[in-house]
């Protein structure tokens, strides 16, 4: 597998005091090749103007907004509708990436043939210092496993486009996690790995 391109989706809504963090957590990845679709669900804060103003200043970021406020599942269904690349990645508004995120998962797909690739992750104070340690997730994950708890966060996935649409987007919505695509697509083929 070459180096995908991939489609980052961070849907929005009175994000203001998190937004610009996040976004920067993309913007500075090691792995460059990504395009950004900040979904704005039809926010009344500063959001929108932060997200135009990363879109003027990187061509790497797109703004989209709301009509009206449609909640998070659905401006992330809206952000794997206007993806252009073949891979999805997810990041809510209030949460980051460390810096080598994405270039890790890219070579593990180059590795592995999965669908679907995963992280751990940690958790942080409104003011980004850590709480708890680190989430350590299994190896791989099997679906009855994820019918009994999900342990995939949205923000730690990358996920072939191909296989999201097989998710009933308004029924399940990627919402709370992940699970809604295990308990709806078990894997194809190859799987998934982190």
């Amino acid at each position: 597998m070459d180096s995908p391109p991939i489609s980052v989706v961070i849907p929005a809504f009175n994000a203001g005091a998190f937004l610009p963090a996040a976004v920067q957590s993309v913007l500075n990845q090691s792995y460059g090749s990504f395009e950004l679709l900040i979904i704005d669900d039809a926010s009344s804060d500063v959001t929108p103007r932060i997200a135009q103003a990363f879109a003027a200043r990187d061509a790497r970021v797109h703004y989209y907004r709301n009509p009206a406020n449609l909640g998070v599942a659905r401006s992330r269904n809206r952000g794997v509708a206007l993806a252009q690349h073949s891979w999805i990645a997810f990041l809510d508004s209030d949460d980051r990436w460390r810096q080598d995120k994405l270039a890790r998962q890219v070579a593990y797909l180059q590795i592995h043939p999965v669908d679907l690739v995963y992280t751990g992750y940690d958790f942080m104070d409104t003011a980004g210092r850590k709480i708890r340690s680190c989430f350590h997730v299994p190896e791989s994950i099997a679906y009855p496993q994820l019918l009994r708890q999900n342990l995939i966060s949205c923000s730690g996935i990358l996920v072939k486009k191909a296989v999201v649409p097989a998710v009933s987007h308004e029924s399940v919505g990627f919402s709370r996690g992940f699970s809604g695509l295990a308990l709806h697509a078990p894997p194809r083929g190859g799987g998934w790995g982190h």
